[in-house]
């Protein structure tokens, strides 16, 4: 399947994020009752608490570390990507939140209930399992993170904040044909009109999402309302 195929499979969106989903959310529930981590690194600059993806059943990601990161802000951030040297051996490929101001796991517990924290989960985690179902063929070494236009518009990141633009839509999308979905539907704020839909998704969008938004090209723009078309529309079959 070419690359412009897969991230134009409303079925494929569907079933990835259903996987981020299940990840995120079993991250999110070890973190929150305490789960240890594996490992504590620091460096010249920093502290890091590592999970092995195995302590996470983090299956669909054996390769993948997970890391939470010292952090002197409030401001919670993230990156994922391979790896240019294998660590301990096994691990090619890593996500990093940058989130804890003291190392200890109430710090861990605390912002595993931070709203910023598990959106930035789900977007790294999909821009890993991005690269897997792309062989690495989604990365741009050359991307400028400082420069807004070249950020919001590089591959992975478009792909990225889309899911993040369509996680309601693409979250339900699984149970479309429930007995119970017209409600499920009705009661995240969906009514089948495309335009009535798509608005909702712009008014719940959080900062980094209107800020991707407001940076895309026009002919990002147009792709993305087809992407959110075709997805709407398969949702109303």
């Amino acid at each position: 399947m070419k690359l412009l195929e897969l991230f134009e499979s409303s079925q494929e969106d569907i079933n990835q994020r259903h996987k981020v989903d299940i990840i995120a959310n079993n991250i999110i529930s070890d973190l929150r009752n305490g789960l240890a981590p594996d490992k504590f690194i620091k460096d010249d600059n920093s502290k890091y608490f590592i999970y092995f993806p195995s302590t996470l059943n983090m299956e669909e990601l054996p390769t993948t570390l997970f890391c939470l990161k010292q952090i002197e802000n409030n401001t919670i951030t993230g990156m994922a990507g391979k790896l240019t040297q294998k660590m301990f051996d096994i691990y090619d490929q890593i996500i990093i939140i940058n989130c804890l101001k003291t190392f200890n796991i109430e710090a861990i517990i605390q912002v595993s209930n931070n709203a910023k924290f598990i959106s930035i989960l789900k977007h790294e985690l999909t821009h890993c399992f991005d690269i897997k179902r792309t062989s690495g063929n989604i990365l741009n070494k050359n991307i400028d993170i400082e420069n807004n236009k070249n950020y919001f518009n590089d591959d992975a990141e478009f792909n990225a904040y889309y899911n993040d633009f369509a996680s309601k839509l693409l979250s339900i999308a699984k149970m479309k044909n429930s007995e119970n979905f017209d409600k499920i539907f009705k009661e995240a704020g969906f009514n089948g009109d495309f335009y009535h839909d798509i608005s909702k998704l712009i008014i719940d969008a959080d900062l980094s999402v209107q800020n991707f938004l407001d940076w895309i090209s026009q002919k990002n723009h147009k792709k993305l309302l087809k992407r959110i078309y075709k997805l709407h529309s398969f949702i109303m079959e």
